[in-house]
């Protein structure tokens, strides 16, 4: 369980990089594009380095990789400290990419020799879903709250403690215990054969969700902004969608066959469009409503690519692979495709198209996804 608190704290330190430097750029009369800039610069970074460190991270040194990425996001937190200038900062959230390859490659390895993957494909979606999506949560309400010089000298801390777990937790792994000697808990047979693979329907849908939570994520600072919400509130609007979102996930992990049905992505599709529609409001009552309309239908997608992939162990690793790239590329699509449109549009009507695209991408995944996958297995 430990390394689940890696995920929470590591996240915590991006998102409230990403938000914090997307509201100085908003206050400082920048335009949309410049805006969503950063989260284009991290995801351009992270591509590129996630190929580089995925070619040679092996079992062998992913425990080392990951406690490295500690102490840089250590020495990066340091770097936004001493350059607090909005053009220095951007600079920062590139090396920041290059950190979080170093990271999310690695851990992904280093994990899969614990408990993390104990073959219960709910258990591993929710509960790794739900540590990343507080991460981010918390990360965007510490920096919403905190001043800047504050919450970055937090962020050194939080590298080095991230580096200590990681060195707790190799130890900890060497040390013969009573759990570590007892037999783990067989994989839930049952459950992955009546899971039918819906991955194409996933990547659908979910593609398309991912690209609209980027570029919501990357253009709420700047909407904070065009209200006046304040650096706090509108800190608390992103940090509730994701608190939302981790819950939710968690709490799919006790849904029943409902999960594998097109109600689901219906569902999922009605939460986001009408948080979308809600958030364009401009009173903070409304937009918090549909905070938690848009979280839900974020824990619920974030919940499908993970639950999906790791449901079928013969393709878990094709699908794992396709996800990160489909979330790497939304991830850079998201925030300048948003960026270029709302100086078009304006942020309402941007929101707006998005709870259309996001309501015709769960039609298209249940014609397609659901002609292509074979039929549910009778529980």
């Amino acid at each position: 369980m430990i390394l689940f608190l890696i995920p929470l704290l590591f996240d915590y330190v991006l998102y409230g990089v990403f938000f914090i430097t997307a509201y100085n750029m908003a206050q400082a009369g920048m335009n949309a594009a410049l805006v969503s800039a950063p989260m284009v610069i991290w995801g351009v970074s992270y591509a590129v380095c996630a190929v580089v460190f995925g070619r040679f991270t092996r079992r062998e040194n992913a425990g080392f990789l990951l406690q490295l990425s500690g102490w840089a996001t250590g020495g990066v937190s340091i770097f936004f400290l001493c350059f607090p200038n909005v053009w220095a900062q951007l600079f920062g959230i590139f090396l920041m990419g290059v950190v979080s390859a170093c990271y999310c490659v690695p851990f992904q390895i280093y994990a899969g020799g614990s408990d993390f993957g104990d073959g219960r494909p709910k258990r591993t979606a929710g509960f790794y879903t739900f540590s990343w999506s507080l991460g981010t949560a918390v990360g965007t309400l510490g920096f919403g709250c905190l001043p800047g010089r504050i919450a970055f000298a937090v962020n050194i801390g939080i590298g080095i403690l991230i580096a200590l777990l990681v060195i707790f937790q190799k130890r900890l792994s060497k040390k013969p215990s009573e759990t570590r000697n007892s037999n783990p808990p067989p994989p839930d047979k049952a459950e992955r054969k009546s899971v039918p693979d819906r991955m194409l329907a996933a990547w659908i849908f979910c593609g398309t969700a991912a690209f609209v939570m980027t570029l919501v994520s990357a253009l709420i600072p700047l909407r904070g902004v065009e209200i006046q919400l304040g650096q706090a509130v509108t800190g608390a609007l992103l940090s509730v969608i994701r608190f939302v979102q981790g819950f939710v996930a968690l709490g799919l992990i006790l849904a029943g066959p409902w999960l594998f049905q097109r109600k689901a992505f219906v569902s999922a599709a009605v939460f986001g469009a009408a948080g979308l529609l809600l958030i364009t409001q401009s009173n903070p009552v409304p937009m918090f409503i549909g905070a938690v309309s848009f979280g839900i239908f974020a824990g619920m997608f974030y919940f499908y690519l993970v639950f999906h992939a790791v449901s079928h162990p013969d393709k878990c690793a094709k699908y794992v692979g396709v996800n990160e790239l489909l979330l790497g590329m939304t991830g850079i699509a998201g925030p300048a495709v948003g960026g270029a449109v709302v100086q078009m549009l304006g942020s309402v009507q941007t929101f707006a198209a998005c709870a259309g695209i996001t309501a015709l991408s769960a039609l298209i995944a249940i014609l397609l996804g659901w002609r292509s996958a074979s039929k549910p297995r009778e529980r």
